[in-house]
């Protein structure tokens, strides 16, 4: 985990953090002021449009590998714990609806990420159109 943590994720970091000191995007407002979130939801917006594809593109890679992995560590249980979930929580019934139970929804995780060629993640993500739970799949690019 050491060099998962201070050389894989400390590089999107630093990357991050070397991209928004650039002296071209340092005066910026929006990007100076913004949340790792608020950057990632607006690449691609009007927000960005002084950014070229390329930088976009960094902004993109770099943020959300910060973000993905602040987000892994986030989510890790400490010395393997197994704390349960509230079984009333919206959440909790949104998995008995989709997957039938937590374990066939961790299952499913597993099978996805076993399944991925290369490095990558197996995201749990609600479905807006309709409003389901599903795993999905994303390499990284």
């Amino acid at each position: 985990m050491y060099y998962h943590h201070d050389v894989h994720h400390a590089g999107y970091v630093n990357n991050l953090n070397a991209l928004l000191g650039a002296p071209a995007l340092a005066d910026d407002i929006f990007l100076q002021n913004s949340g790792l979130t608020s950057l990632i939801m607006h690449i691609g917006t009007k927000k960005m449009a002084n950014l070229s594809s390329d930088q976009q593109t960094l902004l993109r890679n770099n943020a959300g590998g910060h973000w993905n992995h602040a987000s892994y560590w986030r989510l890790m249980a400490k010395n393997g714990s197994s704390a349960q979930p509230n079984l009333n929580s919206s959440f909790a019934l949104a998995v008995a609806r989709d997957f039938g139970s937590l374990t066939n929804m961790i299952a499913e995780i597993n099978r996805s990420g076993a399944a991925r060629f290369g490095s990558g993640w197996s995201w749990l993500v609600m479905n807006k159109t309709s409003n389901r739970l599903q795993v999905h799949q994303q390499g990284h690019n």
